[in-house]
């Protein structure tokens, strides 16, 4: 009975390896995941880390001319890869895909990690700032009466020109840019009437998604002056009055633009060529300009109040007015 048991024994434990012997053994395939899979970085450069998770050995293929360092290139198992990439100025941005290749016995898997670095951020300059009057001529502040100012934007994406006053023209005040190129602009300034000088800016601004840069011009324009003043009325009693015979008046002028003097009433009126008249009419900015006015005899006995002004800014802006006042006989 006892050898029939141990019989019975071996038979099972041989059936059983038997039929483990037989069953088919399972198959292992190389298997290599990375995490992040892309890498982005900015024009600024920087360092970065893919975590390699393997079940086998691998390998990365690098060029030699690879703008960045990558390490390991090589490995078995899992692993952290370390990538460093330099600050770059170039404003479309450069890209490199690697194939990590996985080697398990005779199987072969392949993965790809993808590192890219952006462009400069927008970016933009003001260059060849000239400024000009009416007369085209350079000059280091805007004039009184206006003038235009020519520039050269230099930018690498979309930009935009706004100033913190109104009333400018400018040619461009936006442009859209591929790669750095340059624009030739301008911006046209109004006459200053306001009494007081003006501190304009212009602002440059070029911004994309990643970040961006301005510039900015900074302007003096000086406001339109004029004035008269009397220097002497002969003959005269009190030197404010002219007498009905007529007298000589001597006026003083200062102008920071293109003046004229005008009166009223007409005093040559009617118009003698052969008589003498005011002189000179008008000029160019003058720190001190004397005018000799003759004054014509004037026979209504109730006088006259006589007005003189000047016109500045292509006479479109009046200023420094005087009066004297005629007697009549």
């Amino acid at each position: 009975m006892k050898q029939t048991l141990i019989h019975l024994f071996v038979s099972a434990f041989a059936a059983v390896f038997l039929v483990a012997a037989c069953e088919p053994k399972e198959e292992v395939f190389p298997e290599i995941e990375i995490n992040p899979a892309e890498i982005v970085l900015t024009s600024d450069g920087g360092t970065a880390s893919v975590v390699l998770s393997a079940n086998c050995s691998w390998s990365m293929d690098v060029p030699s001319d690879s703008f960045l360092r990558i390490a390991p290139t090589t490995g078995n198992g899992n692993d952290v890869i370390e990538i460093v990439v330099p600050p770059t100025e170039d404003t479309e941005g450069r890209g490199l895909m690697f194939n990590i290749n996985g080697y398990l016995e005779d199987k072969f898997t392949m993965t790809k990690l993808t590192v890219k670095q952006l462009g400069q951020p927008g970016s933009v300059v003001f260059r060849d700032v000239v400024i000009h009057n009416s007369g085209g001529v350079p000059v280091e502040q805007i004039p009184p009466e206006g003038g235009f100012v020519s520039y050269t934007v230099v930018a690498n994406y979309e930009w935009f020109l706004t100033a913190n006053r109104e009333g400018l023209h400018s040619l461009w005040d936006h442009g859209w840019m591929e790669g750095w190129n340059q624009w030739e602009s301008y911006t046209w300034f109004p006459a200053n009437v306001s009494g007081e000088a003006f501190e304009y800016v212009l602002v440059l601004s070029c911004f994309d998604e990643f970040g961006g840069t301005t510039d900015t011009l900074r302007l003096v324009q000086p406001p339109l002056e004029g004035s008269i003043s009397l220097v002497s009325i002969t003959p005269s009693s009190d030197g404010k009055t002219i007498p009905a015979a007529g007298a000589r008046m001597i006026l003083k002028v200062k102008s920071n633009s293109d003046w004229m003097i005008r009166h009223d009433p007409d005093i040559y009126w009617p118009y003698d060529p052969n008589a003498e008249h005011l002189s000179p009419y008008g000029g160019g900015p003058v720190s001190e300009q004397l005018v000799t006015v003759p004054v014509p005899p004037f026979d209504d006995p109730e006088g006259r109040t006589i007005r003189f002004w000047l016109l500045l800014n292509n006479l479109t802006y009046e200023t420094g007015a005087i009066e004297f006042v005629q007697r009549g006989n």
